[in-house]
């Protein structure tokens, strides 16, 4: 592994997400080390994310939510997959069942693992788990839409994977870790 040099790193922003300052020096692809430079992170924490198949419907099961980052570039609304943040003493696959629970309302046993990604490297410390899931009309136990106690607005929706496909195309389905997964649906379970 290539050496890097922290000299400060310090927080400069506390609250629902953090921002640190870090001044750093790198070795370069040469050996040589880099200036010093001054960096942010913005950290979130990790998060985990599910593709999920109805069995019953055969289709895809998203959401669809406000969004206020994507809002301020022209969107607002997004189709999403099933994610959430990990807690702290949380497992990933222990937060999208209860994240699957309280998106779409439906109850799961563990899901299988696909992989693992950053969202922004460049930027922020966060990375995905993204998981496969499998459901059946008799899991649907509650009633979804989010937490009313965090105010989520969420709205189910049901794709089969052409349809899904179709909206990437059309750049409906704009969201990375949303394409990630189904494309990996596409590839590995739904071979078109």
């Amino acid at each position: 592994m290539k050496k890097v040099i922290v000299f400060q790193e310090k927080q400069v922003f506390d609250n629902f997400f953090k921002i640190i300052e870090v001044e750093l020096s790198y070795e370069k692809f040469d050996g040589q080390l880099s200036p010093r430079k001054r960096k942010l992170i913005f950290d979130r924490g990790n998060s985990a994310a599910a593709i999920i198949f109805n069995k019953g419907t055969n289709k895809l099961l998203f959401i669809n939510q406000f969004r206020l980052p994507a809002y301020k570039k022209g969107e607002g609304w997004l189709i999403e997959i099933v994610a959430g943040s990990i807690q702290e003493g949380e497992s990933s696959d222990i937060t999208i069942i209860r994240e699957v629970k309280e998106e779409i309302g439906y109850q799961t046993e563990k899901p299988t693992f696909i992989t693992s990604f950053f969202v922004s490297p460049g930027a922020a410390t966060e990375k995905i788990d993204l998981y496969y899931i499998e459901v059946s009309p008799d899991q649907k136990k509650f009633r979804g839409g989010g937490l009313v106690s965090e105010d989520e607005d969420i709205q189910i929706i049901e794709l089969d994977i052409e349809e899904a496909l179709d909206k990437i195309k059309n750049q409906e389905i704009i969201d990375a870790k949303t394409i990630i997964g189904i494309l990996w649906f596409k590839e590995k379970i739904f071979r078109l």
